[in-house]
């Protein structure tokens, strides 16, 4: 099950969607698990997947330059994976982050 319509809701990319839609929504979410040392995503990768950020926090860091803290609700890499451009951040999870993926393919096949 992925991040509930309550949640889903909250992000304007979905407002407008009926129960039903985010309900099928949530099922294509996928939630995140990424070792302690490691980032969510690098400088440079590929982007593939879109984020969303329901409980915690994120931290965006663009080396040598501006950081970001993100707390819920946030949609994380949504440009770069629908447009398929590399990553210009560097992201890493707080320890009590809960941060749930959706490939970009799965949105341009819809």
């Amino acid at each position: 099950m992925g991040p509930s319509a309550n949640e889903l809701r909250t992000i304007p990319l979905f407002h407008g969607f009926g129960d039903d839609e985010l309900a099928q929504l949530s099922k294509l979410f996928t939630r995140v698990s990424v070792g302690a040392e490691q980032p969510l995503f690098d400088v440079g990768q590929q982007a593939t997947e879109l984020y969303l950020l329901t409980s915690g926090e994120v931290v965006l860091d663009r080396p040598g330059d501006d950081v970001f803290r993100l707390h819920p609700p946030a949609l994380i890499g949504e440009l770069g994976a629908l447009t398929s451009l590399p990553r210009s951040t560097r992201a890493t999870l707080g320890t009590d982050a809960v941060v749930w993926s959706l490939p970009a393919r799965t949105v341009s096949r819809a």
